[in-house]
């Protein structure tokens, strides 16, 4: 090959990966969660999501207990979850989002960001579970839904994690 094709070669090599690799864009103000992961660690349950917000509005202030946020309002977590069991082949609602604040699923999630701009916030959000004994029967089913809430009461699409069987004790 002449050395002016091989440069032409190259140069068209890498033209096509920079336009086949551009960025992605965020400007979605819905925020976005994926489960990551769920561990057991002797008896304390890890659970583990992945969330992404392009205007970065995560976060609820230590003092923003007015309406929407108050005590016992929908908003007062901005982290909410369902737990459903698998029963002959059917998953059922075991604890619902006004169920799980007896477990502690449901969180206020602080501002992440000073808020003095818009800015896009990437995750992972660990959430721990003790004693899952209480709740949970060794050997059931179960998996996890959970979304998060925005300032702007977006609310992101639940995410499910896997399947997972409890262990005994």
């Amino acid at each position: 090959m002449k050395p002016f094709a091989k440069i032409t070669s190259v140069a068209l090599l890498a033209a096509l990966f920079s336009t086949g690799c551009k960025q992605s864009v965020c400007d979605d103000p819905v925020p976005s969660m994926t489960f990551d992961e769920f561990l057991w660690q002797d008896t304390i349950a890890i659970l583990k999501y992945r969330f992404r917000d392009c205007d970065g509005d995560i976060g609820i202030g230590p003092n923003q207990n007015y309406p929407p946020y108050d005590s016992g309002s929908y908003y007062e977590f901005n982290y909410r979850a369902n737990v459903y069991s698998l029963n002959n082949g059917v998953w059922e609602v075991a604890l619902s989002t006004y169920d799980t604040n007896s477990i502690g699923l449901n969180s206020r999630i602080t501002f992440l960001n000073d808020r003095s701009e818009d800015q896009e916030l990437e995750g992972v959000i660990e959430k721990r579970i003790e004693p899952y004994a209480d709740y949970f029967i060794p050997g059931d089913t179960i998996k996890f839904e959970v979304w998060i809430i925005d300032q702007a009461l977006n609310e992101s699409i639940p995410a499910e994690s896997d399947p997972i069987v409890v262990p005994g004790i």
